[in-house]
């Protein structure tokens, strides 16, 4: 996220703690159109935040994230169940668990899409 874009949201934000009830609610629903115009969701803003708590104020440079490193499919699929196991839901963890047992490579193009669509939620280097 571009950091104009990310002290908007910030602002948005702010405004939640309003006494207005009003103000709380318009504010909210703002905040959310912004995540969803950005494909984002209130969990991955969340994910993104904790992986981001190191940083210094006015430190402007990106942390490096574990999706950086992986370039194979099968790469991702141990990245996934080493660094992100966590945030996965339990279909896409029984998902990666299968594969890796399958131990059968290249994926179907199932699997694949699959597999591209997991990369696009989790592995996104953090803005």
């Amino acid at each position: 996220m571009e950091q104009e874009n990310a002290h908007r949201l910030a602002k948005l934000c702010g405004m939640l703690g309003s006494s207005h009830d009003g103000e709380r609610a318009a504010a909210a629903l703002k905040a959310t159109e912004f995540l969803k115009a950005h494909n984002l969701t209130w969990h991955d803003f969340v994910v993104r935040l904790a992986g981001t708590s190191g940083a210094t104020k006015g430190d402007d440079r990106k942390p490096q994230h574990w999706s950086e490193g992986p370039h194979t499919d099968v790469e991702w699929c141990r990245a996934f169940k080493t660094e992100c196991w966590d945030y996965l839901t339990g279909w896409e963890q029984q998902f990666i668990t299968d594969v890796l047992k399958r131990d059968y490579w290249p994926l179907s193009a199932k699997q694949r899409e699959v597999l591209l669509k997991l990369r696009d939620k989790y592995g996104r280097a953090y803005a």
